[in-house]
């Protein structure tokens, strides 16, 4: 059993598709709400380094670090867990089709049921 506190080995700074995933939609986030890196490290109390390895995918964004980049990029922190919203030929042969957008700004029940219909679009019967 691993000590209190510690990764089995080899698993503390191994990343995986989802913390890719959210790399990339908080970049996503800080570049649509034109704050820069150092701003966004300063504002979630990391230094430049760290926030640049949190937007890379290379190392892991604790919950608590999350929270504070939705308060400060103005989105739900359930936004940095949404499927990216593909195109239906890319998604042709799929059996499960992505409904959310990617992060971006709230979206209104507007453009949630345009998304919503566009996804019924492309159900084959």
């Amino acid at each position: 059993m691993a000590p209190r506190g510690r990764f089995p080995a080899g698993t503390q700074r191994a990343t995986n598709s989802v913390d890719r995933m959210i790399a990339g939609h908080i970049r996503r986030g800080r570049t649509s709400s034109g704050l820069c890196e150092a701003d966004c490290a300063e504002k979630i109390g990391v230094s430049l380094q760290q926030f640049e390895r949190y937007e890379q995918g290379t190392e892991r964004v604790p919950a608590s670090r999350l929270m504070l980049l939705a308060k400060v990029l103005g989105v739900p922190v359930s936004a940095f867990f949404e499927m990216p919203m593909v195109s239906p030929d890319a998604l042709r042969g799929c059996k499960i089709v992505p409904m959310m957008p990617a992060l971006r700004r709230k979206a209104s029940r507007a453009e949630w049921e345009a998304n919503l219909l566009r996804g019924f679009g492309t159900i084959k019967t």
